[in-house]
C-alpha cells in the first residue's frame, strides 16, 4: 500500500465508497416506488453515508492489519481450547463437530426444514420419471432432481415418513456444510496464517450467525450447490496462494477436478462461473498454469460431451432460455411502458414472439422479473438473437429506460432494510397432491418451535447493529467490495485479486442476473455469497500479512 500505509485509504477504497453511498441510498427508492429521484436530501445522505464508509474502511483495515501478525490464541480458557482444536491432527473433523453441534437447535426448531417451490416440483419430476414414466425438465440441473428424489423419495414414500426422512436430508446437508466449513477454518489457520484470534471471529461467525443454519435447514439445490461452492473456492485460493505449486500434487488435482465437475452439476449458472475463474488463472497465472487445463477440459467434456448425451438418451426436456434474459426481458418491459409510442411495427412483432406485447407493460414489476419473463420460453433460438438486435437498438435509443430497470433489480443487493429470512416451509406448497400427500408440507406440532425461532430472528434483525449481519447488502456488496478494493490495490505486484473470482463471478452471474433480488428468493440466491464471505475477509487479512513482510 506504500505511502497510504498509515491511513489505510487509497484512491480505489474512495471510488468504491462513494459507489455504494449513492448504491445505498438509491436501493430504498428504487425497491419501493421504481424511481430515484436526484434531490437535496438524497445527496446529503449519500455524503453522510459515504463519510461513514470511509471511516469503516479505514477502521477495518487498521484492525484486520493489526490482527493478521497476532498468532497467540487469547489469555482464557476458550483460547486454549480453540488452540489446541486448531493445532489437532483432526482439526477438520473437530470444527465440524462443533460446527455441527452449534447448528442442532435451530434444525430442530425449524423440523422439517423448508422446500422451495422449485424443489417441490423436482420431487414431483423424480416420482413421474421413475413410477409414471413422466420425463425429466432441465430447468433444474437433472443431477439435483435426481439425487433429491434418490435421497429422500424412496424411503419417504416406503414408510410414509415424509417428515422424517426430510429431517435427515436436513442432518446430512448440514453436516457436509459444517465440514466445508470447518475445512474453510483449518485452511485459513493453517495455509493462510491469520493468527488465532481472527480465526475465530470467523469460526464464530459460521458457528452463531443465524442465516447460516437457516441457510442449511433449506432443502435446494442453491443449498446443495454452495457447501460444493464452499471447497472449490478453498482449492482455487490455494493455487493462487501457492502460486499453482499445489497443482503439482496429484490428490490436489484431483479434488479440484472433482470439485469442479460437481459445482456444473449442481447449478447451471456454476459451470459459467468456474469456467470463467479457470480461463482467468490461464491466462493472469505466471506459473504452473498447464495443469489447470485439467479441470477445464473435464468440465468441458462434461457440459458439452455427455451431458448432451444424457439428455438424448434420457429424453429430458430442454428448460426455457427466458431464465437467461431476466434482466434484459425487465429492461424492455420497463422501455415499452415509458415509451411504447416508441416501438415500430417491425419491434413489436419481435418483441411479441419473446415476451407476449399485449399487457407487457401492466406485467412489468421493476424489483420482480417473474411476471415478465413468465415460466416457459416463448419463441426459438432465432427469435432470441432478433430480440436482442432489437434490445441493443433501444437501449441505444432510451438507455435511461435501461439503467433505471437495472437499479431496480439490483437494489436488493445493495440494501440493509430489506430482509425476508427463508424460514417458513408452510407456504412453499406449490405441489401435485396426487405423487405427494398434501399434509407433508405442513409442519404440525413443529409450527410452534418453527415461528418462536423465526420471531427471534425477527427480533435480532430489530436490533440496529446486529441487523447489518442479517441483511443482503452486507454480503452482498460491502464486503466484496472491500475485498475487490484490498486486491487492486496491490493488483501490478501480484495475482491477489485472481483469488477472489470465484465469489466475484457467482454475484454477478448467480446474483445479479437473477429474476429477482428481493424478497424470499433473492436470499437463497445469495447463499453462495454468504457462505463465501468468511473466505474473502480471511484472503483480505492473508494480503495485510503479505504486504508486512514488504515494508
Amino acid at each position: 500500500m506504500g505511502k497510504n500505509k498509515s491511513n489505510f485509504l487509497t484512491k480505489i477504497d474512495c471510488f468504491f465508497c462513494i459507489v455504494l453511498s449513492l448504491a445505498f441510498t438509491s436501493a430504498p427508492y428504487y425497491m419501493n416506488t421504481g424511481e430515484c429521484h436526484i434531490t437535496l436530501g438524497y445527496c446529503l445522505s449519500a455524503l453522510i453515508l459515504y463519510m461513514i464508509f470511509l471511516y469503516i474502511v479505514q477502521v477495518s483495515r487498521k484492525y484486520l492489519n493489526k490482527i493478521s501478525i497476532k498468532d497467540t490464541p487469547p489469555s482464557c480458557f476458550i483460547g486454549h481450547y480453540m488452540e489446541n482444536i486448531l493445532n489437532n491432527k483432526h482439526s477438520v473433523l473437530l470444527l465440524t463437530l462443533l460446527i455441527y453441534i452449534c447448528w442442532i437447535i435451530p434444525l430442530l426448531f425449524l423440523y422439517p426444514g423448508t422446500f422451495i417451490n422449485d424443489t417441490w416440483g423436482e420431487l414431483q419430476q423424480y416420482i413421474s420419471f421413475t413410477q409414471m414414466h413422466g420425463v425429466l425438465q432441465d430447468h433444474h440441473p437433472v443431477f439435483d432432481t435426481l439425487i433429491l428424489g434418490i435421497l429422500i423419495v424412496p424411503l419417504a414414500q416406503t414408510t410414509g415418513r415424509w417428515h422424517i426422512v426430510i429431517f435427515l436430508y436436513v442432518l446430512l446437508q448440514a453436516f457436509f456444510t459444517s465440514f466445508s466449513f470447518a475445512y474453510a477454518i483449518d485452511y485459513f489457520f493453517k495455509k493462510l496464517h491469520i493468527g488465532y484470534r481472527m480465526t475465530l471471529v470467523l469460526l464464530f461467525a459460521y458457528c452463531v450467525l443465524p442465516l447460516y443454519p437457516a441457510s442449511v435447514q433449506t432443502v435446494s439445490k442453491d443449498a446443495l450447490f454452495s457447501w460444493i461452492f464452499v471447497l472449490f473456492s478453498i482449492h482455487f485460493i490455494e493455487i493462487i496462494r501457492s502460486n499453482g505449486e499445489c497443482l503439482y500434487n496429484k490428490a490436489f488435482l484431483f479434488r479440484l477436478s472433482s470439485l469442479s465437475l460437481l459445482c456444473c452439476l449442481t447449478k447451471k449458472v456454476g459451470f459459467y462461473v468456474i469456467l470463467l475463474s479457470l480461463v482467468f488463472v490461464i491466462v493472469f497465472q505466471k506459473h504452473n498454469r498447464k495443469f489447470v487445463f485439467v479441470p477445464l477440459i473435464c468440465i468441458l467434456f462434461l457440459m458439452y460431451g455427455i451431458m448432451p448425451f444424457i439428455r438424448t438418451e434420457l429424453h429430458i426436456v430442454p428448460g426455457g432460455k427466458q431464465e437467461m434474459f431476466s434482466l434484459p426481458f425487465q429492461m424492455t418491459a420497463r422501455y415499452v411502458k415509458e415509451h411504447s409510442d416508441d416501438v415500430t411495427d417491425e419491434e413489436y412483432h419481435i418483441l411479441d414472439k419473446v415476451l407476449t406485447m399485449s399487457d407487457l407493460a401492466e406485467r412489468y414489476n421493476p424489483t420482480f422479473a417473474d411476471p415478465v419473463k413468465d415460466y416457459y420460453q416463448k419463441g426459438d433460438n432465432e427469435d432470441y438473437i432478433e430480440y436482442l438486435k432489437v434490445w441493443v437498438k433501444q437501449g441505444i435509443r432510451h438507455p435511461k429506460s435501461y439503467v433505471v430497470a437495472f437499479n431496480c433489480m439490483l437494489s436488493g443487493w445493495f440494501s440493509w432494510s430489506e430482509y425476508d429470512p427463508v424460514m417458513n416451509m408452510d407456504w412453499r406448497n406449490q405441489h401435485d397432491t396426487k405423487t405427494i400427500p398434501e399434509w407433508v408440507p405442513v409442519r404440525g406440532k413443529s409450527e410452534v418451535t418453527a415461528n418462536a425461532y423465526q420471531e427471534f430472528y425477527h427480533t435480532l434483525y430489530k436490533i440496529p447493529f446486529i441487523q447489518i449481519f442479517l441483511s443482503y447488502g452486507f454480503y452482498a456488496s460491502l464486503i466484496p467490495a472491500f475485498a475487490i478494493s484490498t486486491v487492486l490495490n496491490n493488483w501490478k505486484k501480484s495475482t491477489y485479486w485472481l483469488a477472489i473470482l470465484p465469489t466475484i463471478f457467482s454475484l454477478q452471474l448467480g446474483c445479479w442476473l437473477s429474476p429477482v433480488s428481493t424478497e424470499l428468493e433473492g436470499k437463497r440466491y445469495l447463499y453462495p455469497i454468504t457462505y463465501t464471505a468468511p473466505l474473502l475477509i480471511a484472503w483480505c487479512v492473508y494480503v495485510y500479512k503479505k504486504n508486512q513482510t514488504q515494508f
